[in-house]
């Protein structure tokens, strides 16, 4: 992947440059600001003026005002008549409802960690010590089961694009087995097993995400094809005979060779011509212009004290000595990629 193959904002020359990255913070605040405010879900319970939501929050009219109709902007709130309500996404992920696939408490936690974060890049820089202590994030932290939540979104082009690549379209797959190794959310192997309807998926990360991995499943209506494989994915027995073995926002955050370890493993787990599917932020070879993935270099260094944001040239390396062919890289929109590749 060469720079011509990933344009971004690293184009625009000038000032305009440092005020889109400027105003990436802003909205960043907005949301943020929001949800700590629980505007979602006081609009959801029917408080739909600024009058009712400035006394909701015993707040200030006019700036409750301007946060409402940027949060319109956005396309988080609708407004009709001075009347504001949820739009789709912000009913499926950022009110407390049971049916939500997340909620404004998710976004809560993962935006007070992920703030700290931000705020110490000088320390991370001064220091190259994670500014999240991994001691208090380690396995079956409560933190992981909001950030799965909250990463759903980012799941969703990747989701439709593998479909896509790998010709999931509800007819020509027929009982694919698929392995979704530190599955998360789950949401990625679940929306293909939903267009393949035989299709039967184990999904592997540790026990407290699983619940959300299962709560997800059953949303998605996928649940009875779904079994679970809770541990350390680099240590389990994963079985053998899959069709497709997903590796989804891991690889950035291991050591090399806990890359190696995991595709080795990922190919022996594959029957012969099956495939690997990763998702990731890649960055271009130069690593100057894939902007958003080379900035999540620095959030994954900020909880982690290996890993961060690789090249397609990387990753191909990694998959040739793990026994793979063919490997491809597929852009997508967002700011993740897809590679895939193939046991001979």
């Amino acid at each position: 992947m060469t720079n011509k193959d990933n344009p971004t904002s690293a184009g625009v020359l000038g000032p305009e440059l440092i005020v889109r990255t400027i105003r990436g913070s802003l909205h960043s605040g907005i949301l943020k600001a929001a949800v700590s405010l629980d505007l979602f879900n006081i609009v959801s319970r029917g408080v739909d003026d600024v009058d009712g939501v400035t006394e909701a929050i015993s707040g200030d009219q006019r700036i409750v005002r301007m946060l409402l109709d940027a949060l319109c902007g956005f396309g988080l709130l609708a407004k009709l008549d001075g009347r504001y309500s949820l739009t789709p996404f912000s009913r499926s992920f950022l009110v407390d409802d049971p049916e939500a696939f997340a909620s404004s408490a998710d976004y809560r936690e993962v935006f007070a960690v992920q703030w700290q974060a931000f705020g110490g890049m000088d320390q991370l820089a001064r220091t190259g010590r994670p500014v999240i202590d991994p001691r208090k994030f380690g396995a079956e932290a409560s933190y992981w089961e909001a950030l799965v939540r909250y990463l759903i979104p980012f799941a969703v082009a990747p989701a439709e694009a593998a479909a896509r690549l790998l010709g999931f379209d509800g007819k020509a797959r027929r009982g694919t087995r698929i392995l979704d190794l530190a599955c998360g959310s789950g949401y990625l192997g679940y929306r293909l097993a939903q267009l393949d309807p035989e299709a039967a998926v184990v999904s592997n990360d540790w026990e407290n995400v699983l619940k959300v991995s299962r709560s997800v499943a059953t949303k998605m209506g996928v649940a009875d094809r779904v079994s679970y494989l809770p541990g350390d994915s680099l240590s389990l027995g994963l079985g053998s005979g899959y069709d497709l073995v997903i590796v989804s926002r891991v690889l950035t955050t291991m050591d090399l060779e806990g890359k190696n370890r995991l595709l080795g493993r990922a190919h022996s787990a594959l029957k012969p011509g099956g495939a690997v599917l990763i998702n990731d932020p890649i960055a271009d070879d130069a690593r100057v212009a894939a902007t958003d993935q080379l900035a999540f270099a620095l959030l994954i260094a900020g909880f982690h004290e290996e890993g961060g944001t690789y090249t397609f040239v990387e990753c191909r390396e990694w998959l040739a000595g793990a026994g793979f062919v063919n490997v491809k890289y597929h852009p997508v929109p967002g700011e993740s990629s897809l590679v895939t590749a193939r046991k001979a």
